[in-house]
């Protein structure tokens, strides 16, 4: 399957041992350095600099909360909420063009309005509504 450049990326949030929101590293692909625990994630140049930007050190880290973000071509996606399926995708605003997860383009956006008598699920074939 290609997919032209699309990635998905680990984002995750980083808070204190009270509690406090810290921010967010720079996003992590999975795919190169896959993060398990904590400790991993320690261990990443993303949490290196985060730590020197905030001067913070791993043992006043605590709670770690993740997520993913997508990217075309360097380009960070939104998204959106538009498919049969009640479910978020990534979406090119610069485009106009729509992505499942895996990085397949999707129709157009119009194509989702179940009012239209042409309208078939795309992405979601054999399920019934």
């Amino acid at each position: 399957m290609k997919t032209n450049g699309f990635k998905r990326l680990a984002i995750f949030w980083m808070y204190d041992t009270n509690g406090n929101y810290l921010g967010d590293l720079d996003p992590i692909d999975e795919k190169e350095y896959p993060i398990i625990q904590k400790q991993e994630l320690f261990q990443t140049l993303e949490f290196k600099k985060f730590a020197k930007e905030k001067n913070i050190s791993s043992e006043q880290i605590g709670k770690v909360t993740k997520d993913n973000v997508y990217f075309m071509n360097g380009y960070r996606l939104s998204m959106e909420f538009y498919t049969p399926s009640g479910t978020e995708e990534p979406y090119n605003p610069k485009t106009n063009i729509f992505y499942n997860r895996q990085g397949q383009k999707l129709r157009s956006p119009k194509e989702y309005d179940r009012s239209d008598p042409e309208w078939t699920p795309f992405g979601d074939e054999g399920y019934n509504y």
